[in-house]
């Protein structure tokens, strides 16, 4: 099954896809003629297909047990070319891994293959929380209720000093007023 590209060589089905494609367009304020190569020159597109699933070719992989999150569980391609040998696994690690190697046709994308085999999400927001959660583990990083009452602290203290601060500017200034106006001033500044 293929889903088909915008474009003047294309050759739309007579079905949902098609009038989706021409919503999505239009949303853009495009239409499927635009993209002939007698209109706009920008878009001049020949169009294509693409395929919705693909199947990975080369599939390997290797289960590690291991304990530091640091040390690289795989060679770099100049590893490889400078001989040296391959990471191994721990017999008594904590944290397990599996390093996959496959290859995709172009215009597919290993982070969708990897989002499918561990029915994961690939966000950077995902992906930026299980970093904290590894670093929490490891003792890097502080747990989140301790970071947000450190947070919550600093953020009191910071507004009871700004409201110091401004009763003192406000006593200060008032030091041209009367005294009746002095404790005026200082009453509002402290409520």
């Amino acid at each position: 099954m293929v889903l088909p590209l915008p474009g003047h060589s294309v050759t739309f089905p007579n079905h949902i896809v098609t009038q989706r494609c021409r919503e999505y367009l239009a949303a853009d304020g495009l239409k499927m003629e635009d993209f002939s190569e007698n209109k706009l020159k920008e878009f001049a597109l020949p169009g294509g297909y693409r395929k919705i699933v693909e199947i990975p070719g080369d599939l390997q992989w290797k289960h590690f047990l291991y304990n530091d999150a640091t040390k690289p569980l795989v060679l770099t391609d100049v590893e490889k070319m400078q001989g040296l040998p391959e990471p191994q696994s721990i017999p008594d690690g904590k944290k397990r891994a599996i390093a996959l190697s496959f290859t995709l046709p172009p215009s597919t994308y290993a982070t969708m293959c990897l989002r499918e085999l561990l029915k994961s999400a690939t966000t950077v927001h995902a992906q930026r929380l299980l970093n904290d959660q590894e670093a929490e583990e490891d003792g890097v990083l502080k747990p989140k209720e301790e970071t947000k009452e450190a947070e919550q602290a600093e953020s009191a203290e910071g507004v009871e000093s700004a409201v110091a601060e401004e009763a003192s500017a406000e006593t200060a200034s008032a030091g041209e007023l009367g005294d009746a106006q002095q404790e005026e001033a200082i009453e509002e500044s402290a409520q």
